[in-house]
Order: structure tokens, then C-alpha cells, then sequence
């Protein structure tokens, strides 16, 4: 029993009927009738059926036959072109085209097929290449991405490691500028103190010098005083004093506040 995958014979535009001639071997259609008596009137054509593309050996299948058949010519030749078989040759008959145009027709769809399958081959192909190129560019953003991540990573850590270090510089010179001005103040209150130390000191002699030079000049004053208070004790009281010459001015008592 024929399945969906079977063809036959009868059913296909290439099977033909041969005839020799001078110009050569000849294929030509084969009609209803013979396709459905299997026989055919005239003599110029070979009894058995003919492929015209050879898929099968039909000759040969029919001499099988008629073996069987005890030399029966029309079972012989229908038992042949109605077996089920697998073909990838077949074409559906049409009446109107000899074997040679199903052939052509047939070749011309293949060509078509073939031409159909390399256009999609090749939009298949720059399709892959499209897809290739989308998932390269992919692959150099990602890349560039994570490079770019990477150096921004780097970067924020050269950065913090820069900022301990300007900290901590910072910090150490601050510290230094501490301690010299601590320093500096310490030298200056010591200097401080020992210009007034000094200062004190000489004070202290000043007032030494002065005491000294204060307490010599009162005492040879005190005496002077003392010898004038004598001597004028020891001058009558009726004497008149001459005026002095004129142009003369009496001189002073000599001052004791020197």
C-alpha cells in the first residue's frame, strides 16, 4: 500500500514513450489512454516505458516483469508504471508539456530552489555577520566599559591615597609649625625675661648710683649751710653792708638741688 511518501509512474510528467529515429532516440508524452490501458497502437514507439531522466531503469523492470507475467505486454507494462516507489524526480503530470519541458520545468524550479536557498543562505549569512558585528560592537562597549571602570577605580584610589598623603603632610607640618612657634614663643619669653632681668638690674644701679651721689651731695650742703649760719654770727650788727659795684649781681647760694 502506497504511504504519502510513494509516488508512481502513471502520475509523473516524465515518463515517456521512446521512439528511435534517424536523428537519434527520441522521448515523447505518453497519453491518458496508455497511461491507463497500457498499451499503445503504434509501432514506431518501444513497448516498454521510459524515464526521461532515468530515476529508474523502467526497461529493465518490465523485461522483470513479463517474466512474471508470462510474456503478458500490458500487466507487464502497467505493473511497472503503477508500482509505488520513492522518487525524487517526480513531477505531477501535466498533459499540455512533453517530458522534455517537465524537465526543463523541473530544473527550472531546482534552479529557482537553489537560487531561493543561496539568497537565503546569503541573507542568512549577513544576517549572522550583522549579528556578529552587533555582538562584537557589544563585546568592544562591554570591554570599554569595564576599562573605563577599572581606570575609574584606579583613579579614585590614587586620588584617596593622595589625599592621606597631602593629610598627612598636612598634619606634619602642622605639627612642625606647632612646635617652632612653641618654640619661638619660648625664646621669647625667655628673651623677654632676661631683658627685664636686665632691665631690672640696671634700674637697681641707677638707683644705687643715684642714692649714693644724692646721699654725698646732701651732706656737703648740710656743712656749707652750717659754716654760713657761723660766719654770719660772727659779723657786727651796726656794720653796714656797702651796695655792690653796679653791673654786679649778687651770686646766689649754690644749690643743693643738683
Amino acid at each position: 500500500m502506497a504511504d504519502e511518501k510513494t509516488v508512481k509512474c502513471a502520475d509523473c510528467g516524465l515518463l515517456a514513450l521512446r521512439k528511435a529515429g534517424p536523428g537519434g532516440v527520441a522521448d515523447h508524452p505518453m497519453g491518458e489512454e496508455v497511461r491507463r490501458r497500457g498499451e499503445h497502437r503504434s509501432y514506431d514507439f518501444e513497448t516498454p516505458p521510459h524515464c526521461h531522466v532515468a530515476a529508474f531503469n523502467l526497461p529493465e523492470e518490465y523485461k522483470a516483469e513479463m517474466k512474471k507475467t508470462d510474456g503478458e505486454k500490458v500487466r507487464s507494462f502497467l505493473n511497472v508504471i503503477n508500482v509505488p516507489r520513492e522518487c525524487a524526480k517526480f513531477c505531477v503530470w501535466d498533459q499540455a508539456k512533453t517530458p522534455k519541458e517537465h524537465a526543463d520545468m523541473q530544473r527550472a524550479d531546482e534552479f529557482a530552489r537553489i537560487q531561493a536557498e543561496s539568497h537565503k543562505t546569503d541573507a542568512d549569512r549577513a544576517e549572522r555577520q550583522l549579528e556578529k558585528q552587533a555582538d562584537r560592537q557589544d563585546a568592544r562597549e562591554r570591554a570599554s566599559r569595564e576599562w573605563q571602570e577599572n581606570e575609574s577605580g584606579k583613579n579614585r584610589q590614587w586620588q584617596e591615597v593622595e589625599s592621606d598623603k597631602s593629610r598627612g603632610w598636612q598634619e606634619k607640618e602642622s605639627t612642625k609649625n606647632r612646635d617652632w612657634q612653641g618654640t619661638e614663643a619660648d625664646k621669647n619669653r625667655a628673651w623677654q625675661e632676661k631683658q627685664t632681668a636686665k632691665q631690672r638690674k640696671w634700674e637697681l644701679i641707677r638707683w644705687l648710683v643715684s642714692g649714693v651721689i644724692a646721699a654725698l651731695f646732701g651732706t656737703a650742703t648740710s656743712f656749707t649751710l652750717e659754716w654760713y649760719k657761723s660766719d654770719l654770727t660772727k659779723t657786727k650788727p651796726t656794720e653796714q653792708q656797702q651796695p655792690p659795684p653796679s653791673g654786679h649781681q649778687p651770686q646766689s647760694a649754690p644749690s643743693t638741688n643738683k
